[in-house]
């Protein structure tokens, strides 16, 4: 069962290996499977900014699964996150998303999945666009692009670059 349903804020709690799905606001669009991948029980903060619509999550140790949506529109933006936390995996949506994490994180590994994604990694750890046209930047995570005609900008010491298939 859902721990929020409708709220733009929230803390979930959640135990060890224990998961759940959040719904983000009043109209339930936004939807996350999450799932504390920590050793200890821990919380996972959410906050929806209502003019520019960017959800926040703050937490460390969480796997986060961006469930995809019914747009009316397939060119624009499902999910617009900021992840603001350590060693978080993030799983974007079939949609094209806008993911951003914060600096002077570290470990995360953000998924951007189906889509023409938007990645920022503002902190380190690992960015992987998957399918679709996308666009990373980086400051200090590896990047690998994954299928799709990749824009890959690299402005730190990332670790790892690999375009991988397409016009990258």
């Amino acid at each position: 069962a859902p721990r929020a349903t409708g709220a733009d804020s929230g803390v979930v709690s959640l135990g060890v290996g224990e998961s759940t799905t959040v719904y983000i606001g009043v109209d339930n669009t936004k939807a996350y499977v999450i799932k504390n991948t920590g050793t200890v029980a821990t919380e996972l903060s959410y906050n929806k900014n209502l003019t520019s619509g960017v959800i926040t999550f703050t937490g460390s140790k969480f796997n986060i699964e961006a469930l995809t949506s019914s747009l009316a529109d397939p060119t624009a933006i499902d999910h617009n996150v900021f992840i603001n936390g350590s060693y978080i995996n993030f799983y974007g949506s079939g949609n094209n998303d806008k993911i951003e994490t914060a600096s002077g994180t570290s470990g995360n590994n953000i998924y951007g999945r189906g889509g023409n994604d938007n990645i920022t990694a503002n902190g380190g750890g690992n960015v992987y666009g998957e399918d679709g046209d996308d666009t990373i930047v980086s400051l200090s995570s590896s990047v690998i692009g994954g299928n799709g005609n990749d824009n890959l900008t690299i402005k730190g010491g990332a670790l790892n670059i690999n375009g991988s298939a397409g016009n990258d």
